[in-house]
């Protein structure tokens, strides 16, 4: 009762003698409903780029970060009591706030709201001792959206795997699996040639660059922070001959091609020659197109074959 007194003499010693949500919000350092729905949408559609602006503006307007793990860990443990039953009671929300955290709770599923709640709760606790709250804050909303694919990837294994037998006879079923374990060889050919590609290029410079880049995303930050929030998700992979190679999973063409815009390739070319002192031009691939550069370096040698000595004369071999 003391604390809520206390927190009404300071919410009239803000707003005077009419207070809205806002007032409240503000003297608490909360986020506001609207404010808590667009950045657990934001984890939820796995969208890694609006999260991290989401929580630069909160801060930006002078949001705590412990209050905002804190509410999205109150969020999210909502969205978790909804899911495992039907009585609204058990959670304390507006009538507007109650059927958004529903339609939420319907597109997850409940293992990976434990896997949010566990990771928040984490967060919490490391933010009492580190030195780059908002780093360690970021990483860690990135890590949230990365671990989705393990609890979707398994589903869509079982739906097809259930469908084959049911639209095809027999015999096409023993086709269809011996096709998969082909395709199943080749990917496992293909992860193993993009081993051996990492293993080789292991270049001073590039190990250099590597050792540095958390320096280079924090100077990319400091300047433009989508861009920082695009080129979170690539990593160096290769330098040859002053071009710096990015990967990007697949999943994030959307931020390697952004990357790959003029303005904000020159802003992290700018930045990797501030911090290291390299003029480098950088080029943003998704990792399946690795393998694609071998075949085209190969192409190329045949080519070269081929206009020394002639095409009657040079025999291809597959």
């Amino acid at each position: 009762m003391r604390d809520a007194i206390s927190l009404l003499d300071q919410c009239i010693a803000f707003a005077g003698n009419e207070i809205i949500d806002s007032d409240v919000e503000t003297v608490l350092g909360t986020l506001s409903e609207e404010q808590i729905i667009n950045i657990s949408d934001a984890l939820i559609e796995q969208e890694p780029g609006k999260a991290i602006i989401y929580l630069n503006d909160y801060l930006q307007s002078g949001k705590d970060i412990k209050q905002i793990i804190r509410d999205l860990l109150e969020h999210f443990r909502n969205i978790m009591l909804l899911k495992v039953s039907s009585q609204d009671d058990l959670v304390a929300l507006s009538a507007e706030m109650l059927p958004k955290i529903k339609q939420q709770a319907s597109s997850l599923s409940l293992k990976y709201i434990g896997v949010i709640v566990t990771k928040l709760t984490e967060v919490e606790k490391e933010l009492r001792w580190t030195s780059q709250p908002q780093i360690l804050v970021e990483a860690s909303l990135i890590d949230i959206i990365l671990r989705s694919s393990s609890f979707n990837e398994p589903e869509v294994r079982v739906v097809r795997e259930n469908v084959i037998p049911r639209t095809h006879s027999p015999q096409g079923t023993n086709i269809a699996s011996s096709e998969e374990k082909g395709s199943r060889s080749s990917e496992m050919n293909q992860q193993t040639e993009q081993k051996q590609v990492r293993i080789v290029r292991k270049s001073p410079q590039l190990q250099e660059i590597k050792k540095m880049w958390p320096q280079v995303l924090e100077s990319v930050k400091k300047q433009k922070v989508t861009t920082h929030a695009f080129l979170m998700m690539g990593e160096p992979f290769d330098l040859t001959e002053d071009v710096l190679i990015l990967t990007f999973e697949k999943t994030y063409k959307f931020h390697s091609d952004r990357i790959n815009q003029p303005d904000n390739k020159q802003l992290v070319q700018k930045s990797i020659e501030d911090i290291l002192g390299m003029k480098v031009s950088i080029n943003c691939i998704l990792e399946g197109e690795i393998t694609t550069k071998e075949e085209i370096s190969t192409k190329s040698d045949i080519d070269k074959a081929i206009e020394i000595f002639g095409k009657d004369i040079v025999e291809i071999k597959d």
